[in-house]
């Protein structure tokens, strides 16, 4: 057996072997569970769970048996391995999925959030007492947690169902951990008690078990067990567990895949050899200082890594700041806790300078979570420039790639663009109902934004009508009543049912005229347009007899002395937007400036992906040709992006920027503008 150096056995060795591993997990567990490759999103977790365990069967062999040569037979009987195994496959998986509904900070300061139920339970349940400091550190964590939850968008594409569904699996890994590290310090103390009785029975000093050799016994039989879980799991569900493993595995990203997973695997397998070996050597309570100062580390250097850290916002900052805070103080607690019980004199007393106060330690722990805060925000600042955090959050809302999924084949752009030149476009289908009922799905946008030009995409390629809202209702104008007079016989079978509310919570006089029907929705398809060239559109649309396609007379600049109704629509638009994206319900979002340009296919691809299942998706010409001339066509999309810039008084446009900032920055607007025109429109900082 080889020796291990003092290096090796040093605290600061394993706090760096630890610290550096589990970080790189993390960065990788987030690049894997959130991120893209290419057009596809991984999905398949069990798998992921199943690498992991392989790679961390290899390297317990080669410790175990190369390294150390020891024998691989188990030392303790199966079904405690088995036991273990049940709980960490269940906890991994619950951690991984946790990933598709919730960021890594949320994970991360849900795991520290279980000492909150712990002292709950505790007291109303048990009837046990707590210090105050046990108080002091559950307010805290309590008080950070909410305020990030308050003050930071969670994703932006996430709605409150899908957090509601992350916290429940966030829940589920706390408690398949604390099952899991239970049994493994059981399996730890029967591994101590046999090696005791070994070195007792045997004159041999080197009979018993060594902490290395319990260490990679129990990391290879552990893993062992859930490897087996793992293959289980994938035999009966193959569909769901390797689907989105082999379409992304058989495509140009597969190599970065195989690559980031079996990084991934790698970090895992050494840094629970780091774990087990703090564990066994320096006691729990170290091990959880440092698992608790690597998940901080790893959600500063997530945040810059992920270009997500400057959207957390100073308040979000305080707030982790604060969960940091309550979680060193507990931890400051239990080694307090253990001092006394080892009668073990504190080293300020000894010295005669009395304990710490109460006082002093509220005020600590109070403030330095507010200056950190706000360090950490300013870094985040200046380490993600504001164009990078805008295209990092408009890339998620509205995603392209080279390369892009359909149905169940894979297309290029360069491909798309053969096919736009060979293809020869046939008259589009007679529309007809969809053969099946559908969940009722509202095509939203703030008038004058491409709403009319997205159904009538939809009808060209599918073939099956699209409805309006009003169906029949005394608000339909005339032009509704000839478009949709026949898809309103059987409203149930229409893809898309169009909408502009809540666009009447300002011009209208009722919000009960719209909500009820806004609240049968199912699904949403939103559709946004830059609101400069959307109230331009709109004002001249609500002084010509609502006419869709030709403009005010003479009218060619809006100056401030139209300030009144421009800033009234602003908002509007604002409200309109943000209401919808809020709406706890599944969606797609798409821009009308993005339907307008050269990935127009792609985009529409992610719109009939979510109308209609995979079999039912119309072929890729149809989708090509559902752009052909129409009998009606709007001005505006004659026009190029942002056209109406110069139709507004340099001030008075100005005012409309700052009143529609918070949607313009994050739906990208700032960055295409930059792009598309060369000018600076506002500071999204």
């Amino acid at each position: 057996m080889k020796k291990r150096s003092r290096i090796q056995d040093s605290l600061g060795f394993q706090a760096m072997g630890l610290l550096c591993s589990f970080t790189m997990y993390g960065y990788l567990q987030e690049k894997i569970m959130s991120g893209t490759y290419g057009p596809h999103k991984f999905r398949s977790t069990v798998i992921l769970v199943a690498f992991n365990r392989l790679a961390g069967i290899l390297v317990a062999i080669y410790m175990q048996s190369y390294h150390l040569g020891n024998s691989l037979r188990p030392r303790h009987p199966i079904w405690a391995y088995a036991s273990v195994s049940l709980s960490n496959f269940l906890s991994t998986l619950c951690q991984y999925e946790a990933l598709k509904y919730v960021n890594f900070t949320t994970q991360t300061l849900g795991k520290c959030s279980k000492m909150i139920p712990v002292l709950l339970l505790g007291v109303l349940v048990y009837g046990k007492k707590y210090s105050w400091r046990n108080y002091a550190a559950v307010g805290l964590v309590t008080i950070g947690t909410t305020v990030y939850m308050v003050t930071t968008n969670i994703k932006s594409s996430d709605n409150k169902f899908s957090t509601v569904r992350g916290i429940g699996l966030l829940v589920g890994y706390l408690l398949f951990d604390a099952l899991a590290s239970t049994t493994e310090a059981r399996l730890f103390q029967r591994g101590n008690e046999r090696s005791r009785a070994k070195d007792k029975s045997s004159k041999d000093t080197s009979a018993g078990f060594s902490k290395d050799e319990m260490v990679y016994d129990q990391m290879l039989w552990t893993n062992i067990c859930s490897l087996g879980v793992s293959g289980f799991v994938i035999s009966t569900d193959k569909r769901r567990s390797l689907s989105s493993f082999l379409q992304i595995a058989f495509s140009p990203y597969g190599p970065r895949l195989l690559l980031d997973i079996a990084l991934l695997s790698l970090s895992a397998s050494i840094g629970l050899i780091f774990l087990l070996t703090v564990i066994a050597t320096f006691g729990a309570l170290t091990c959880s200082t440092l698992m608790t100062s690597r998940q901080f580390l790893s959600i500063v250097l997530n945040g810059v890594a992920f270009r997500n850290g400057r959207n957390v916002g100073t308040l979000g900052w305080i707030g982790i700041g604060y969960v940091a805070s309550g979680v060193q103080l507990e931890l400051s607690n239990k080694k307090k806790v253990k001092q006394e019980k080892e009668d073990m004199p504190l080293s300020p007393t000894k010295h005669g300078k009395g304990k710490e106060s109460n006082t002093g330690t509220l005020a600590r722990y109070l403030f330095l979570p507010i200056v950190g805060g706000i360090l950490a925000h300013i870094t985040s600042i200046i380490l993600i420039p504001s164009h990078i955090a805008i295209q990092s959050r408009s890339a998620e809302l509205f995603p392209t790639s080279p390369i892009f999924t359909y149905g169940n084949q894979t297309y290029t752009r360069s491909q798309i663009q053969h096919l736009s030149a060979t293809t020869n476009c046939p008259e589009p289908p007679k529309r007809s109902f969809y053969p099946f009922e559908i969940p009722r799905t509202a095509l939203a946008s703030f008038p004058r934004s491409g709403n009319t030009f997205t159904r009538e995409l939809v009808e060209h390629s599918t073939g099956y009508f699209t409805t309006d809202v009003f169906c029949n209702s005394p608000h339909w104008y005339k032009f509704h009543q000839e478009y949709f007079e026949e898809a309103c016989e059987h409203p149930e079978n229409n893809l898309l049912v169009k909408t502009h509310a809540p666009e009447f919570t300002s011009y209208g006089d009722d919000d009960a005229e719209w909500l009820p029907l806004v609240e049968e929705f199912e699904r949403i398809v939103q559709v946004v347009r830059n609101p400069l060239d959307s109230l331009w559109s709109f004002w001249h649309f609500l002084r010509n007899d609502l006419n869709h396609t030709s403009r005010i007379a003479g009218i060619d600049l809006l100056g401030l002395h139209h300030l009144s109704e421009l800033d009234l629509m602003a908002h509007a638009w604002v409200q309109h937007t943000e209401y919808w994206m809020n709406l706890d319900k599944p969606r797609v979002m798409v821009r009308y400036e993005d339907f307008r340009g050269p990935d127009q296919i792609q985009h529409l691809s992610r719109v009939l992906t979510t109308l209609l299942p995979d079999d039912q998706l119309p072929e890729m010409e149809r989708l090509i040709c559902a752009d052909d001339d129409r009998k009606i066509a709007y001005q505006s999309r004659k026009a190029r992006n942002f056209y109406s810039w110069d139709h507004y008084d340099p001030e008075l446009r100005q005012l409309i920027l700052e009143a529609v900032k918070g949607p313009w920055c994050a739906l990208g607007y700032e960055d295409l503008l930059r792009k598309e025109r060369g000018i600076k429109g506002v500071d999204c900082d």
